[in-house]
Order: structure tokens, then C-alpha cells, then sequence
């Protein structure tokens, strides 16, 4: 299951928001720290971070150290943070870095249907709009992102 944290007012109000029930405060994965950072109880081996809508990048947006996680850039009062955190899936899922090679995008596994989130330079795209994947090969069919940029993906394999 997927489980989200949600963060209004640059790190001050958190809210939950996935499915019922929701983890008990003992296993709880994630409170806030002030508006730094963010601790997680139990670290989880999937995660994502999202700021005002756009995926973080975990090499230059954040770092995770022990269990806490630290922004690079402090968040704003006015900003939306979100902590989505797999817990015990019934199905393989994984939070996934394409790599460019050969003139091509790549994801480490093949996504089972069309069950994926899709990220460009941190912004989500849509299936059959901007991209298919065959395999573990995306195809972008508006334009086509740079061998520097962050590709990432969340799907089921």
C-alpha cells in the first residue's frame, strides 16, 4: 500500500491521506521536524518526495541521513510538501531512476499494464500523451529529454 503524508505551510501541518486504516502511531513511517526536514520512525525502502507537485530529485533536492530526511532549500510557508511511502504491497513496486543510453530512455524493469507515474525534470506526464514504454524502453512522443535530465518512475513490475 501506498501511504501519503501531506505537508501544508512549509513543514507546520501534516495531514494523512491514504487508505484506511491508517498505520497505527507506533510503525507510523514519517513526522515532521520543524520546516527543515522530515524523520522517518521505521525507514522505508520506497519512498517519494514531492514539492508543490514536482517530484524531488534525491541527488540535489534532498539528502537522507540515518533516518532523517533534509531539503536542500528550505520549504516556504506557502509551499506543499507530500511523503508518499510503500508499506507492505501485495504486488512488487518500485520507485525507479531511468538511465539514458544508446539514444534511449531505459527503467530498470518492465511495468506490468500501464499502472505508472512518469516524471521528467520532476513533472508527471501522461501515458499515451507524452510517452509509451515497450519493455523497459520509454518512448517520448512530444519532445524528447536531454541525457542530463531526471527521468523517474513508480510502477509495478
Amino acid at each position: 500500500m501506498i501511504y501519503s503524508w501531506i505537508c501544508y505551510d512549509g513543514g507546520k501541518t501534516w495531514s494523512y491521506n491514504g487508505p484506511n486504516p491508517a498505520p497505527n502511531a507506533a510503525v507510523e513511517p514519517v513526522v515532521v521536524v520543524g520546516q527543515q526536514g522530515i524523520i522517518f520512525y521505521t525507514l522505508p525502502s520506497q519512498y517519494r518526495v514531492l514539492w508543490n507537485g514536482i517530484l524531488l530529485n534525491p541527488s540535489h533536492d534532498y539528502a537522507l541521513s540515518g533516518y532523517t530526511l533534509t531539503f536542500a532549500i528550505t520549504p516556504d510557508i506557502n509551499d506543499s510538501l507530500v511523503v508518499d511511502v510503500v508499506i507492505g504491497t501485495d504486488q512488487v513496486y518500485i520507485q525507479d531512476i531511468a538511465t539514458y543510453s544508446s539514444g534511449a530512455w531505459h527503467l530498470s524493469q518492465a511495468p506490468v499494464g500501464s499502472n505508472i507515474d512518469l516524471f521528467w525534470n520532476g513533472v508527471l506526464l501522461r501515458y499515451n500523451y507524452d510517452y509509451t514504454i515497450s519493455g523497459t524502453t520509454i518512448t517520448f512522443l512530444t519532445v524528447v529529454p536531454d541525457s542530463t535530465d531526471f527521468v523517474a518512475a513508480a510502477y509495478s513490475y
